[in-house]
């Protein structure tokens, strides 16, 4: 399979951290990888891309970086709740803190 462009990863990865637990990166890039059924030799690329789909969640709120790892936020939760097929940087402008 094509590895995600990192707009395709943001609503995977909010998904990951839906038990509200703190998930380390690999924790983060082992689930991304199996939801997209990612190669081996993939994972290096998934990670990359799984970074910068990151800042831009925690740029505007969903997520946040604690010691124990990521997590997703109450406002996360509530993006979670409305069942979108997708979330990308157009969606993510609608938040204040993009605008910023």
């Amino acid at each position: 399979m094509s590895i995600p462009d990192f707009s395709s990863l943001m609503l995977p990865l909010l998904e990951s951290l839906k038990d509200s637990k703190a998930h380390n990166t690999e924790s983060i890039r082992e689930a991304l990888a199996c939801h997209f059924e990612c190669a081996e030799n993939e994972l290096s690329q998934v990670e990359e891309r799984m970074l910068v789909a990151k800042d831009h969640l925690k740029k505007v709120g969903l997520m946040e970086e604690t010691k124990e790892g990521f997590r997703i936020t109450s406002l996360g939760k509530l993006v979670l709740h409305r069942r979108l097929n997708s979330i990308d940087v157009e969606y993510l402008r609608r938040f204040p803190k993009v605008r910023e």
